[in-house]
């Protein structure tokens, strides 16, 4: 064979043919995915290594290990995305090369540690490599990750400002993998740089249950601020829909085209009223709830935590538990204004099983080490390594997440499992393609990481982190990880270890659900929530009244008729793609926030990010199709030489216009648009605006648009008139302030709401009144009180933390009510003294819950009708808010007594009393593992009702409920 790329397909052709495979399909599929991403970039070397044959393959295989599992590994490590620098452009010969001794840092028997994977290069060679990588980022980098055929080496490269003179790189000799003769290159697979960290759900579990041991404070700090971390994360998604500036970033660097937003802007676009933009801003809401909150991934600032690369401390200056950490201040730019990390830090490694892979590590300040930057270094002295500690990592490229938040820290350490070294087993002979054809197959058919790490998090939340059972299952966990270098397959799951029913947070269709008392249930069903309200308001209709019109002119007719030729050409093949991989809409190829997608490659490819996966081949896709139909524009104007020409060009600009009407009055009619289409000529549209519109004063287009509904709004209530006179009295506001009246109109706004949620049912006036100075004492907070004494409202030009400035004058009102929802869903009542007393009310609960419905509604769907109940000046037309839907289904486990008395139209018609669905279907499931009934719940209602449905099913008490066939529990709160 002539080449690499037909050596796998041949090993792929064996392995599909071999007799062990069963399913075919599945075994092809994902022998498809795992060896065309070794092929992929073997094949993009070909220029370098013009003699990659089988012959060669095989024979560079044979000298890596005796072990054929060691072969996978290496092989697979070895085809990682990397970025090649030849040998001569670095000047490093081999007599410029040293090799010294493996370290050993332990020689317990219990604990046989090495550390195989670090070596040093000098300071001279750092910025050639920074030179040749064109990393952007030159002296900055002091780590690199090395994968290649290096004199065959691979491992961590690590910068050491005392080698010098000939001396280029020191590595040890554990580096030295295979023999290689020939050209050799240096391949950097990833370098030191500012990374941020996210929290997940094995160490939101550590964390819970590590701080439930150590008692009451503990376990409610640690609680509280992971709650607010999500509430903030939340908030901010919101934030990108209401406010331009946020919508402005967060589309910045995600589209497929070539838009510079800050022209936009400056145009006086505005994103979060646009159809297209806001559409695009949608799906990267959509995507991040269920792509990354669902999945618990918890972003940490980075001023307080930050994912980092492992190195060792050469010096030996480190005490055991010690470490050191610099990182750059600002994740944007490395390397600038460089941040020494001291006190507590909380570090682990992924995956974190065991409350012993979380340590708590003490960070000091070491000025030798401060060359090294946006790593984090660990002592090499003490009776085990603590990066052993954490998931036996050996600072091989290990990745570690490193945590400076005080409000995440428990008090202590806890006893780290012992993770054993395996030796992976020898084999007699040649490895031969046939021997890795057999092992492969056993791979696939044995790999059962994924099934034992969730059955791990199950046994954790039903019988507690520190058990027997979930002990037992962490170790075969330590087993399957190094399942693909070892070859030896951890033993099967017993069957108290496998999981008979799942906690809500881990959605199993076909198995039964209960409600998890644990933090990671409370955090999922807040994300439920979320998403319901998001998915309720997300249908808003597209209409030529939502089009700009100032890029509707009258010349635009005469480009019409050709504008929706090629306007039908363009959506057919648009929608051609994304029929092809599954796509729901444009507006999610574009910004490549996919939720759903067919022809994956495989199911975790979101987190591969090499050259060659599914999202990356779709987007040189969308390219080749948005350059034709722009050369299409151009092609239009032959006249025109340049693209300065074409943007002033007065016909150009009345065909871009007619592009732009075409598509909007289509998507008027259509179910499925092409808003993206007249957006490929944005150049263009920006030279249509500035030409046809008036410099106007920055407003966000959606708060204007409740400031309007505030000052519209028949305030006829006149008790409710008296009570607000009465607060603004209490509260010393004088009625000469410019804005007394806006705070007035705000005041009865909130309160007239918080009667329509039922908050001063059991309160009454008290709680009116609480509630009242509570607005009046923020929007005081936001401003500064005068010489005279008397507190009266005056806007701050300074206070850069309210966001206030004096152009919001004519928004005053929506500003000070939406920061007040979003500081009643963050829960921060700290702007004064009564206000953090109300927060431990039962009052500042329903506050709470109503607002986070109430802010993320409406700043997803930009309808503000539920801040004005019986009010009718704020009826929309063109928001549809339909939320009868069908819920998903949801197993019940019934025990046979409880069945025995009850008939199955009886439980269906006390569900539907209980949840005011509209309709309930029970469908029995056959299941012999244990003694109970299981029965598939289908039900079709409105959110509340299919909330509270999901609340009773997963409810410990439903049997004792179905025995008095009466619901005595709020199930409104039990969602939360």
């Amino acid at each position: 064979m002539s080449n690499a790329n037909e050596y796998f397909e041949e090993l792929l052709i064996s392995v599909c043919m071999a007799k062990e495979a069963t399913d075919k399909s599945s075994l092809f599929s994902k022998a498809k995915s795992f060896l065309s991403s070794v092929c992929e970039p073997l094949s993009l070397d070909f220029s370098i290594r013009p003699c990659l044959t089988q012959e060669n393959v095989d024979l560079s295989m044979e000298k890596f290990y005796v072990s054929i599992s060691s072969n996978w590994e290496s092989l697979k490590n070895f085809q990682n995305t990397v970025r090649e620098v030849i040998y001569r452009w670095c000047s490093v010969t081999r007599g410029n090369l040293h090799e010294q001794p493996l370290l050993e840092l332990n020689n317990d028997a219990l604990f046989p540690f090495k550390l195989v994977s670090l070596h040093r290069y000098n300071l001279q060679e750092k910025l050639s490599l920074g030179f040749m990588l064109n990393l952007g980022i030159f002296t900055e980098q002091c780590v690199v990750d090395l994968r290649g055929s290096w004199m065959a080496k691979a491992g961590m490269l690590c910068v050491d400002p005392r080698l010098e003179g000939d001396v280029k790189m020191v590595f040890r000799r554990s580096m030295h993998k295979f023999r290689t003769e020939g050209v050799h290159t240096l391949e950097i697979v990833k370098h030191s740089q500012p990374c941020e960290v996210n929290l997940n759900r094995p160490l939101i579990m550590i964390l819970d249950q590590v701080a439930f041991k150590e008692g009451s404070l503990v376990h409610g700090r640690i609680q509280n601020r992971i709650m607010q971390l999500l509430d903030e994360q939340i908030c901010e998604l919101s934030q990108m829909l209401l406010f331009e500036n946020q919508a402005k970033c967060a589309l910045t660097g995600t589209l497929a085209l070539e838009i510079n937003f800050q022209k936009l802007a400056d145009a006086q676009f505005r994103f979060t009223d646009e159809p297209f933009f806001r559409s695009m801003l949608l799906a990267c809401y959509k995507f991040k709830i269920r792509e990354k909150l669902f999945r618990m991934k918890i972003d940490i600032d980075p001023s307080l935590g930050r994912t980092m690369y492992g190195v060792m401390d050469e010096l030996g200056l480190l005490h055991p538990g010690q470490v050191f950490i610099q990182c750059s201040a600002n994740i944007q730019r490395p390397g600038e204004d460089k941040r020494v990390i001291t006190g507590k830090v909380l570090v682990t490694k992924s995956p974190s099983v065991v409350p012993g892979d979380v340590r708590i590590l003490t960070a000091v300040d070491l000025e030798v080490y401060h060359y090294l930057n946006d790593v984090i270094v660990f002592p090499k002295i003490g009776y085990r390594p603590v990066t052993d500690q954490m998931a036996g990592s050996d600072l091989d490229g290990d990745e570690y997440a490193v945590i400076w938040d005080q409000e995440l820290m428990f008090n202590r350490n806890y006893q780290a499992m012992s993770y054993d070294k395996i030796v992976p087993p020898e084999i007699d002979g040649d490895i031969t393609s046939d021997k890795m054809v057999d092992f492969f197959l056993h791979y696939i058919c044995s790999d059962s990481i994924g099934r034992i790490a969730i059955a791990h998090l199950v046994a954790s939340d039903e019988y507690g982190i520190f058990h027997r059972i979930s002990n037992s299952i962490a170790k075969k966990h330590a087993m399957s990880v190094d399942f693909s270098k070892t070859g030896i397959t951890p033993p099967n799951l017993e069957d108290d270890e496998i999981p008979s029913k799942y906690p809500d947070y881990i959605p199993k269709n076909c198995n039964s659900l209960y409600t998890s008392k644990w933090l990671l249930g409370k955090l999922y069903r807040k994300v439920q929530m979320l998403n319901c309200i998001a998915e309720l308001s997300m249908a808003r209709k597209v209409t030529i009244a939502n089009a700009d019109p100032h890029l509707r002119i009258v010349e635009a007719g005469h480009f019409e008729e050709k504008a929706k030729t090629i306007f039908q050409r363009y959506k057919n093949e648009l929608h051609s793609l994304l029929d092809e991989y599954g796509i729901e809409n444009e507006f999610q190829l574009i910004t490549g926030k996919i939720t759903k997608m067919r022809n994956r490659l495989s199911d975790g490819e979101r987190d591969d990010f090499s050259y060659y996966n599914t999202e990356k081949v779709l987007k040189v896709r969308l390219g080749m199709l948005q350059m034709k139909y722009k050369k299409l524009f151009r092609n239009q104007f032959p006249s025109i030489a340049n693209k300065e020409e074409l943007v002033n060009c007065e016909e150009a600009q009345a065909a871009a216009s007619a592009w732009y009407l075409v598509a909007y009055r289509d998507a008027e009619t259509s179910h499925r648009s092409a808003l993206s289409f007249p957006w490929l000529v944005w150049e263009v549209l920006i030279a249509l605006k500035l030409k046809t519109s008036q410099k106007l004063a920055h407003v966000d287009p959606v708060v204007l648009n409740l400031q309007n509904f505030i000052n519209t709004q028949r305030m006829n209530n006149e008790q409710l008139l008296e009570i607000v006179d009465q607060i603004l009295s209490d509260s010393k506001v004088s009625n000469e302030n410019e804005h007394f009246n806006d705070l007035k109109r705000t005041l009865y706004t909130l309160l007239n709401w918080c009667d329509s949620v039922g908050l001063f049912i059991k309160g009454g006036l008290q709680v009116v009144n609480v509630v009242g100075q509570l607005l009046v004492s923020f929007a005081i907070s936001l401003e500064k009180p005068i010489e005279s004494g008397i507190e009266v409202l005056e806007l701050n030009d300074d206070n850069d933390d309210a966001s206030f400035r004096s152009k919001d004058r004519q928004v005053y009102s929506a500003r000070v009510l939406l920061q007040f929802l979003e500081q009643c869903v963050n829960r921060k009542f700290d702007f004064s003294a009564e206000a953090e007393e109300f927060s431990k009310s039962p009052e500042a609960n329903i506050l709470y819950r109503s607002a986070f419905k109430q802010y993320h509604g409406m700043a997803v769907s930009a309808n503000f009708r539920g801040l004005f109940p019986g009010d009718g000046v704020n009826d929309e037309t063109n928001i549809l808010l339909s939320d009868v839907r069908e819920m998903d289904p949801i197993m019940l486990r019934l025990s046979h007594a409880t069945l025995s008395y009850l008939r199955y139209d009886e439980i269906v018609d006390m569900l539907k009393a209980w949840s005011k669905c509209e309709d309930i279907v029970m469908r029995k499931v056959r299941y012999e593992r244990d003694r109970y009934g299981r029965f598939l719940i289908s039900a079709y209602g409105t959110l509340q009702a299919r909330r509270r449905l999901q609340s009773i099913l997963l409810s410990a008490d439903i049997e004792e409920w179905f025995q008095n066939k009466q619901c005595n529990c709020d199930v409104d709160e039990m969602g939360w």
